[in-house]
């Protein structure tokens, strides 16, 4: 028997594909909202009722937002090859595990990401992981990004987060002081930042490969003797903000004269302005720092795009 899937397409002309979004959407959803609003006024309904029971101190006890949620939280036992996974139990019960070697900042992530898949309708039907470093699929990834969504909400609520960023623009800098305050990764308070922009910004996550058809076309049995293509930074995927409106492709290289290949060379962290004509995005500020988002054989950039020099 074939199986039918549903799909939900928003006000922005977006379709949305994975199935636990669209039940989302249809079972949760207030007229006219996409599904990163209607996962923010969850988030925000949680956040206010946490507040209720004392939940006001920062940083934030994520493990006790879990708790108030009935959510029980533990350091998992052994491998459990994923950063932290959501389990049901029977009796409508869930619990989170987190892995033992993950540093404080990212089990803090984590946890609020594996929260936010609470509020799908759907959570108790399956194991919910968050893996690093894992092969993009773009119909997971719609679930994904609304999981970071909500564990923005959750990590650095919305209240004390926009009194401690006072009007400032995304930025490194901005995003390490947010980090600190919240006991956050810088990378996830600038992705908070984005997020809640009414400015156009985005966050491209890049790494060092081939193209796909480099790939493929790199066994062995195609080694003639010459020399195979180079490797360039390559997108992996982006996150913009609500009024950044361009679509930067998967696997579309980035330009051959950018500071980001000293950046990848050196590792330290660079903000000025170039010409990305060549991605139809003309002259940008540029600022990138070295990610651990890509897979562990390829070595990665986060980079923040803005049109303010």
């Amino acid at each position: 028997m074939s199986r039918t899937f549903n799909t939900f397409d928003d006000r922005n002309r977006r379709r949305w594909v994975n199935q636990s979004v669209v039940m989302l959407m249809s079972k949760l959803a207030e007229q006219g909202e996409i599904p990163q609003e209607t996962i923010r006024r969850l988030a925000r309904n949680v956040v206010s009722d946490a507040r209720s029971s004392g939940w006001n101190e920062m940083p934030f006890d994520v493990e006790l937002l879990a708790e108030l949620q009935c959510i029980e939280v533990k350091c998992a036992e052994g491998d459990i090859r994923a950063e932290a996974r959501l389990m049901p139990l029977p009796g409508n019960r869930l619990i989170i595990e987190y892995a033992a070697d993950a540093p404080v900042r990212r089990r803090r992530f984590s946890i609020c990401h594996e929260i936010a898949h609470t509020l799908f309708p759907d959570c108790y039907e399956r194991v919910q992981h968050r893996r690093n470093n894992e092969s993009f699929d773009r119909v997971h990834s719609e679930l994904e990004l609304l999981c970071h969504v909500g564990a923005g909400e959750f990590l650095m609520p919305l209240e004390e987060f926009l009194e401690a960023t006072n009007g400032r623009l995304p930025s490194l800098e901005v995003a390490h002081e947010l980090g600190n305050s919240f006991d956050a990764s810088q990378e996830a308070a600038l992705r908070r930042m984005v997020d809640l922009s009414g400015d156009p910004f985005c966050l491209l996550w890049i790494s060092e490969r081939l193209k796909p058809t480099e790939e493929r076309n790199a066994g062995p049995e195609l080694n003639l003797g010459f020399a195979g293509p180079s490797m360039k930074l390559r997108v992996d995927y982006q996150f913009g903000s609500p009024s950044w409106k361009t679509f930067v492709p998967k696997h579309k290289s980035i330009p051959d004269g950018s500071v980001l290949y000293q950046t990848l060379s050196d590792r330290l962290p660079r903000a000025l302005s170039e010409d990305w004509s060549e991605l139809d995005l003309g002259r940008l500020r540029v600022e990138a720092m070295t990610s651990m988002h890509s897979e562990p054989s390829a070595r990665g950039i986060m980079v923040l795009l803005s049109s303010h020099e």
